[in-house]
């Protein structure tokens, strides 16, 4: 599911980049679709290491979006996870 979660905000961003070129900004020029793969993963695990940049404020909301998303996934993983080790004990 958390890999699902990052494939489908990768095509997002890609949808994003067609209809609003240049939304995002990579080190080395203009973003491609394996750029914004790899911009997804980044965001979703809370990296950031800073070398594709969304420009554009969808870019930038879907950015956000994904972080949090990505941060709650977690929690309630590990949250079930520990809740399931405790109800068994």
């Amino acid at each position: 599911m958390y890999i699902l979660l990052g494939i489908t905000f990768a095509l997002l961003y890609y949808t994003v980049d067609i209809g609003l070129p240049d939304s995002f900004q990579a080190s080395s020029g203009a973003a491609t679709r394996g750029d914004l793969y790899y911009f997804s993963f980044v965001t979703m695990t809370t990296l950031g290491y800073g070398d594709i940049i969304p420009i554009s404020s969808i870019s930038r909301s879907l950015a956000l979006a994904q972080a949090l998303l990505g941060q709650v996934f977690i929690a309630v993983v590990i949250g079930r996870l520990v809740s399931i080790h405790v109800g068994k004990s």
